[in-house]
């Protein structure tokens, strides 16, 4: 990289379930090339570093396509969600904004795809949830849609974060996010949650305030009731 004349790196993460609390906190996090941390940071780490070249921006064409195929999207998201018997959470906030999106594709890897510029929550109670996920995913693929991605987070001990994240492709190739919630574990994510995480996420993960931070926000989350069955959502 400093052949090639690159002043600043990214800190890329695998971003999967096996992505500890170390690497996913700094992943996007930008570097002076000199200043970057040694890697790899622990025993079987798979994070790397990715050039920052300015220049190579996104101009919005995926955001466009995402705007042209949202409708359909939404009109089968309200009709399974009433055979399913779900609740939808946050539907006006179901678009990203142009701003928003450009922020997090700049100077990212060419070619990255931002799988929530559409993005939906079902909300369920706990004794169900389990059941009407997995059933509700196995009609979407009945209507055509692939499944991309399920991350059960409700199973990552390391992970203050309790959801299942789904990422769905259209018929039209459009991807979209499509979390599936208690009513309690929406609220806490949305509310306090999301408040001690923006203070945490700017900190270096070793400080003592950084750990005070990450403690509460277990703490919260060992109050939330657990939906029955949960790790049968793989």
């Amino acid at each position: 990289y400093k052949e090639a004349g690159v002043k600043k790196v990214q800190f890329w993460a695998a971003e999967d379930e096996r992505t500890c609390e170390i690497c996913g906190v700094m992943h996007g996090k930008e570097y002076d090339i000199d200043k970057a941390p040694i890697l790899p940071l622990h025993p079987l780490c798979r994070c790397c570093y990715l050039p920052v070249i300015e220049g190579i921006n996104d101009d919005g064409r995926m955001y466009k396509k995402a705007l042209k195929n949202e409708p359909e999207i939404s009109k089968d998201i309200k009709k399974i969600a009433k055979k399913e018997g779900f609740e939808i959470a946050g539907f006006k906030y179901r678009l990203k904004t142009k701003e928003s999106y450009l922020r997090k594709v700049k100077n990212k890897k060419q070619g990255y795809i931002v799988n929530d510029i559409i993005r939906y929550t079902y909300i369920s109670e706990p004794e169900k949830l389990v059941t009407k996920t997995l059933k509700t995913l196995e009609v979407y693929k009945d209507e055509g849609y692939n499944i991309i991605v399920i991350k059960n987070s409700w199973v990552d001990d390391f992970n203050p974060y309790n959801g299942i994240n789904t990422v769905l492709e259209s018929s039209s190739g459009q991807t979209f996010e499509l979390q599936f919630h208690t009513k309690e574990s929406f609220d806490l994510k949305n509310g306090k949650l999301h408040e001690l995480y923006e203070k945490a996420r700017v900190l270096n993960f070793e400080s003592k305030e950084y750990i005070e931070l990450e403690e509460k926000m277990f703490q919260l989350s060992s109050r939330l009731k657990t939906p029955k069955n949960i790790k049968d959502v793989k």
